[in-house]
């Protein structure tokens, strides 16, 4: 345990804070202990820290921080702190990076020799796309790479146990404390990625998945990935926030594409329209890291482990754990294709204003939107392409834009 963990933990679990407000802090505060040791008065005029922040940064009590500490000894899980030589450093490009790791597992050397993928995609998935991620993530982990997805149902579950498959490390990162299953169903997986590799989560132990929490956790995966492969996801699919978070920290990203009749398809085939890289089978993605792969030395993938694909129908009854009656996702189909333009989960507050603008008027050109919006033009110009990596928007010629629908 690094000396300022318990501070770091302190900080990190005080009601109301989060990693914005965490950076915030440390723009004018040298570190985690100035923080610990300042008084109410210090924290006055400080960006986005307001009067109830203030209340709990009062409270200097590490009883909850050493109730954390005790908790995760329990389960066999620790924490590594934004000042330990182990956190990620990669972690570290982003603007609000989680200040506290919580692990159960080996972490993989992220820090050293490590080529790592995420792998996302949607819940609802199909059979082309339970097929495509096995063989992707099968031949991309015994080639070395390091997979790393959410645990989430679909997608994220086939491309963790194709890694255990093929005796690879692999890592999850969770929408919820280390010792909470979820989705229940794939208890079993993640008692295998335990043993087999590690298990991540910056909410502490207890913390139940409730939704806002998965498209926090996705900015995680992509900072922590070396490249990103999208295999399967419809318009407007959370994986595409995910890509998105990539774009912006220049993670290569690739997408899978498919049938030009399904749905699921729709925001991997607008993101190779926009520019993203197709992969079409792991050598793809394997010829374009070969000199990363070859560093590496030889590959000592571990003894393949097979995990039971889980059952979704049946019941699971955790104890001590209670669970949202539903989650609620980004691949949620909308009721019109109006109606959720103006509540497109994970956007920024300018993205969200720019889909509003062309939600409002249709095939509106840059400028337009630049005016309407109040935004400038440098920001603007740096958005649109994001919005087309994610599959919500598409450019015609004379710089107009439209909603990816009105083209349908």
């Amino acid at each position: 345990m690094n000396d300022n963990t318990l501070e770091w933990i302190w900080l990190t679990a005080l009601k109301g804070m989060n990693p914005a407000k965490i950076t915030s802090l440390l723009n004018k505060f040298n570190g985690v202990n100035e923080i610990y040791s300042a008084d109410a008065a210090e924290f006055k005029n400080i960006d986005l820290i307001k009067a109830n922040d203030i209340k709990m940064l009062e409270n200097k009590s590490l009883s909850g921080a050493e109730h954390i500490l005790k908790q995760l000894d329990k389960i066999g899980a620790y924490a590594i702190d934004f000042d330990s030589g182990r956190y990620p450093e990669r972690l570290k490009r982003l603007a609000d990076p989680p200040y506290v790791l919580y692990v159960r597992g080996k972490l993989p050397d992220f820090n050293g020799k490590c080529v790592s993928i995420g792998v996302v995609g949607t819940r609802r998935y199909s059979e082309y796309g339970a097929q495509v991620t096995k063989k992707m993530c099968f031949e991309l982990a015994r080639n070395g790479f390091t997979v790393i997805s959410g645990m989430a149902r679909g997608i994220d579950t086939f491309a963790s146990m194709s890694a255990l498959r093929a005796g690879a490390d692999t890592a999850v990162v969770l929408g919820c404390g280390v010792d909470v299953v979820y989705p229940p169903e794939n208890v079993e997986l993640m008692n295998a990625i335990i043993e087999n590799g590690a298990v991540i989560s910056e909410y502490p132990p207890m913390t139940q998945p409730y939704g806002y929490h998965f498209p926090e956790r996705n900015r995680i995966i992509a900072a922590l990935s070396d490249c990103l492969l999208v295999t399967e996801a419809p318009k407007g699919s959370g994986a595409l926030i995910t890509a998105r978070r990539a774009y912006e920290m220049n993670v290569n990203i690739f997408a899978v594409p498919g049938s030009v009749f399904s749905a699921n398809s729709v925001g991997t085939n607008n993101m190779i329209k926009a520019g993203v890289k197709p992969a079409t089978s792991p050598k793809d993605i394997i010829d374009e890291y070969s000199y990363e792969i070859s560093n590496l030395g030889e590959n000592k993938n571990n003894e393949p482990v097979f995990v039971n694909e889980p059952n979704i129908k049946k019941q699971y009854k955790m104890k001590n754990m209670q669970l949202p009656v539903k989650e609620k996702t980004a691949d949620t189909p909308a009721d019109d294709k109006h109606k959720n333009k103006k509540d497109i989960p994970g956007l920024s507050e300018q993205e969200q204003t720019i889909v509003n603008i062309i939600n409002e008027n249709g095939k509106i050109s840059c400028d337009e939107i630049i005016r309407k919006s109040d935004l400038e033009a440098l920001e603007v110009n740096q958005i649109l392409p994001l919005m087309e990596i994610m599959g919500i928007i598409k450019k015609l010629p004379g710089n107009y834009y439209i909603m990816i629908d009105e083209d349908l």
